[in-house]
């Protein structure tokens, strides 16, 4: 009788445990369970697609605008930079526009382009093709102090 009266304690307690754990433990979620509506997805995911579209259009643009500066002459290009955020030469393909913007047209062979430059002591001018087959001509960029 004993047992008999230990094995309905038993279950009664496994069933008191399973009426609890059911009233406060939410069920697991399953695989197929959507975790939201599909109403709410579909706008989630509507939202995320025209913030991206937003930010890749406005990207284009400030890296194209940037691309129409660095073909300009200096003065113009230095005066745009001075007013250039830190953060765009993170955002934008800077070197990648700077490259292609300032590749050139000179290719190995081709004869420098003529050029005029001051004397050092500024009393007259030079020009690179007053030398053009006369003697070597040697370009030294850099300071010299």
């Amino acid at each position: 009788m004993t047992e008999a009266r230990s094995a309905r304690a038993g279950r009664a307690f496994v069933f008191l445990i399973q009426e609890i754990e059911a009233q406060t433990c939410p069920p697991p979620l399953s695989l197929f369970q959507p975790l939201m509506p599909d109403r709410a997805k579909r706008i989630w995911i509507k939202r995320c697609f025209q913030f991206g579209a937003a930010a890749l259009a406005l990207w284009l643009v400030l890296s194209l605008s940037l691309f129409a500066v660095m073909c300009q002459p200096p003065i113009v290009f230095d005066h745009v930079m001075a007013k250039m955020p830190p953060l765009a030469f993170f955002v934008l393909p800077f070197e990648t526009l700077w490259l292609q913007a300032r590749h050139g047209s000179l290719r190995v062979g081709d004869p420098a382009p003529d050029f005029n430059l001051t004397t050092a002591d500024r009393s007259s001018e030079v020009s690179l093709s007053s030398f053009r087959g006369e003697k070597p001509v040697v370009l030294i960029f850099g300071s010299h102090t």
